[in-house]
């Protein structure tokens, strides 16, 4: 067999772009759902909840961090966000502002993330056969 022709094999341009995560956590079995965000915008957030919810169901209690984001939604598209969860009967509260004892276990979860994409991005090794 011949070898493939340079334009099958040739990489493509790669581009670099700074993407974020959206983490969500069910409290009790600690299950652990990622999302890609393109930017920090109220409006991209409202997706990824979106995706979420499509995907895993609505959960019954959606707590979050005070970022901005998520205080833009809650100021801007709030008759949306609540449309959106009370059909299904559910609510969305923020945590208490400057209570960092609030947020122990998906703090400790975004840790445990950023280690584990740490270690699979910056690991040198081959598999050895």
């Amino acid at each position: 067999m011949t070898n493939l022709p340079e334009t099958r094999v040739k990489r493509s341009n790669i581009s670099t772009a700074k993407r974020w995560i959206a983490l969500f956590t069910c409290f009790t079995t600690r299950a652990v759902h990622l999302e890609i965000a393109e930017d920090l915008s109220a409006e991209t957030f409202m997706h990824i909840v979106r995706r979420f919810t499509s995907r895993r169901g609505y959960p019954h209690q959606i707590i979050s961090d005070n970022a901005l984001q998520f205080q833009t939604v809650f100021t801007q598209e709030y008759a949306k966000v609540n449309e959106l969860l009370a059909k299904k009967g559910n609510h969305w509260k923020s945590i208490t502002p400057r209570a960092p004892w609030c947020r122990g276990l998906y703090e400790r979860l975004v840790g445990l993330t950023k280690k584990t994409f740490r270690r699979a991005y910056y690991k040198k090794e081959t598999w050895k056969r």
